[in-house]
């Protein structure tokens, strides 16, 4: 479906992504990951770029959204030879009850987990997560904040692609709401040319601190908690304290499971 391709073109770059990934994993523990998880998986654009990184890489992707997978699979397994391969496989249903295959990396991605507003669901996931994982495995988060979370905004952008070309984007949020931690996000894009906006999803997120998260996967019994925060040139390092001031910020949470 031509809306889950411009999802992608938005707000998706699964071969920087997976390299991230790797990157991560290596500084951890000196060797490459092989086993990837990729939790709310949408289309499952980055488990295929994983697979085709290395010949022994294998990756699960999971996501509610069963036409999603099928979108995926039609475009990027195709395109990769990767059709009836053993390397891949999907699971459609809640992360929550995702298969535990042992792996080297499971990923949580484009904020997904936000969905989990009571403490309850989000432990529940990450006792999941940290079952699912190799003894030498990490759960991987990315996570976003800032001062200008607590404020309604809309963000207009451009950005470009080869199957679209040039396109905008819209990124709204809702109020704040200071009692639940919680805001409403609607992402928009159109293509040149176009004069009626795509919706591209709809998101009601409790917008966990990163204290919070930690706590939490302490309680699941995570052993060392890490902050990859993105630095003005857009590259991601760990940090052991974050920068003063900043009214946004994109960063990846990593937690290893020993």
């Amino acid at each position: 479906m031509r809306r889950y391709e411009l999802y992608e073109a938005a707000v998706q770059d699964a071969p920087s992504e997976a390299a991230l990934l790797d990157r991560i994993y290596r500084e951890a523990n000196g060797r490459p990951a092989r086993r990837l998880r990729e939790d709310f998986c949408g289309t499952f654009w980055l488990g295929y770029e994983w697979v085709r990184r290395h010949k022994e890489n294998r990756a699960l992707g999971t996501d509610l959204d069963f036409d999603a997978l099928a979108d995926g699979f039609r475009r990027h397994a195709s395109s990769s030879g990767l059709q009836g391969s053993t390397r891949t496989s999907l699971y459609c249903g809640d992360v929550r009850t995702s298969p535990k295959l042992a792996t080297d990396i499971v990923f949580a991605g484009n904020f997904s987990y936000f969905v989990f507003k009571e403490r309850s669901q989000l432990l529940e996931y990450f006792r999941n997560a940290r079952e699912s994982l190799a003894p030498s495995g990490l759960l991987i988060l990315d996570h976003f904040g800032g001062a200008d979370i607590h404020e309604a905004s809309t963000e207009l952008s451009r950005r470009d692609s080869d199957r679209f070309g040039r396109f905008e984007m819209s990124w709204r949020q809702s109020a704040f709401d200071e009692f639940t931690a919680s805001s409403r996000f609607t992402l928009k894009a159109r293509p040149r040319n176009e004069k009626r906006w795509t919706t591209l999803g709809v998101y009601d997120w409790r917008l966990w601190s990163i204290p919070e998260i930690k706590d939490a996967l302490a309680e699941c019994g995570f052993t060392r908690v890490s902050v990859y925060w993105q630095k003005d040139n857009g590259h991601f390092a760990r940090r052991e304290k974050s920068e003063a001031n900043c009214l946004k910020w994109l960063a990846y949470i990593v937690a290893a499971r020993n």
